[in-house]
Order: C-alpha cells, then sequence, then structure tokens
C-alpha cells in the first residue's frame, strides 16, 4: 500500500472548495500514473533482489 501526501500551506489556498476544485481529472490521473509507477519500481526492485514472498 502506498500513500502520498501534498502539503500546502494556508496562504495557497482559500477554502475547501478550492481543494476540490483543484482535484480535476488531469490531476487525478497523474497521480494514478505516480502510484502505478511506484508500484512497478516497488515490484522490480522484489524481483531484482529475490525478495519475493
Amino acid at each position: 500500500m502506498f500513500e502520498q501526501t501534498y502539503k500546502i500551506e494556508e496562504y495557497e489556498i482559500a477554502n475547501v472548495e478550492e481543494i476540490e476544485k483543484s482535484m480535476d481529472v488531469e490531476f487525478l490521473e497523474r497521480v494514478a500514473e505516480r502510484f502505478s509507477a511506484m508500484q512497478e519500481d516497488f515490484a522490480n526492485t522484489l524481483h531484482r533482489n529475490d525478495v519475493i514472498f
């Protein structure tokens, strides 16, 4: 399981609605791609180092 945290300063977004508005399709697709790459990298290192469970 992976977790990604975006640290947002108080001055960057005025309210929750702005955060929700920012979660558009392009952003969510990029996040999904990032998680896929993270999973692939992790699986590759397990295989490369014979740490398969």
